[in-house]
């Protein structure tokens, strides 16, 4: 706390106990949820629709998240920040190691975008 750092407490995809809801209340926090309602950092498994106003954890297969590369890309810009979480890495291989170098090329592309977008030369 003298460090001005937040207790991070991150929840289940079920209710908690009341009482474990009553401590968690006394005490300053930031959520990360399954849900977005109540979130202070959303996490999710699943591509979304519109802009979230917090930031977002989105979990995904190796195969899917290159298979959506576009669509996941897209998702920039509509959440204050985005942390992609690949939840099989130790299932590439070499050839996925090229995939992976495109995703980010393109993430790259995109977030030169914004940069000069809000940072012109």
């Amino acid at each position: 706390m003298m460090e001005n750092l937040t207790i991070q407490f991150v929840y289940p995809d079920y209710s908690l106990p009341e009482a474990y809801a009553e401590v968690i209340k006394s005490i300053d926090h930031a959520k990360i949820k399954p849900v977005l309602e109540g979130a202070d950092v959303w996490v999710t498994d699943k591509l979304f629709e519109g802009n979230i106003s917090v930031p977002v954890v989105l979990r995904m297969a190796h195969q899917e998240l290159f298979s959506q590369t576009n669509e996941v890309v897209d998702l920039i810009g509509r959440t204050p920040r985005l942390n992609i979480v690949v939840t099989d890495v130790e299932a590439f291989t070499d050839a996925d190691f090229e995939s992976y170098r495109v995703f980010l090329s393109k993430i790259n592309e995109r977030v030169e975008s914004f940069a000069f977008h809000f940072f012109p030369t």
